[in-house]
């Protein structure tokens, strides 16, 4: 899906630009070619289960982020529920990507599958922003210089 919505974003991209990692494949689960870089700076770490191990999977997209010098993108979903990403507030705010106004949330409770609002929470002495693919997409910088969406 991320694949297919980057393509659709950013139509000058060609498919071998953004491809998806082979299972099993090191790295990114998300191959960019250096135009697609320079338009989507994330290193992404790409899930689909029912319940999201946040550690493991934060851990992987900042070892992706290490490896290749992009900003670490977790994307995640379940069966039957709009994907939803996390990355750290500071890159959110940093490429434009956080709405004017967000919620914080502290201590437990906070339901990951749950990201139809943007979201910050405290996480590992980090401050994480969580929000739906589409809403991050939306306010993602880049996409209004080609004018999709317009």
């Amino acid at each position: 899906r991320i694949v297919d919505v980057l393509l659709e974003r950013f139509p000058k991209l060609q498919p071998d630009d953004v491809r998806a990692t082979p299972s099993g494949g090191n790295g990114p689960d998300v191959q960019l070619s250096p135009a697609a870089r320079r338009k989507f700076p994330f290193a992404v770490e790409a899930k689909n289960v029912e319940s999201l191990a946040l550690k493991e999977s934060w851990a992987q997209a900042r070892a992706h982020s290490a490896l290749t010098g992009l900003t670490p993108l977790l994307v995640f979903s379940r069966n039957r529920s709009a994907p939803c990403v996390i990355l750290r507030l500071g890159d959110a705010l940093r490429t434009g990507t956080s709405p004017d106004t967000v919620a914080v949330r502290r201590g437990r409770g906070l339901n990951l599958h749950s990201c139809d609002k943007p979201v910050a929470f405290d996480y590992d002495d980090t401050i994480l922003f969580l929000d739906t693919l589409d809403g991050f997409m939306d306010r993602f910088a880049p996409v209004r210089d080609e004018g999709v969406g317009a």
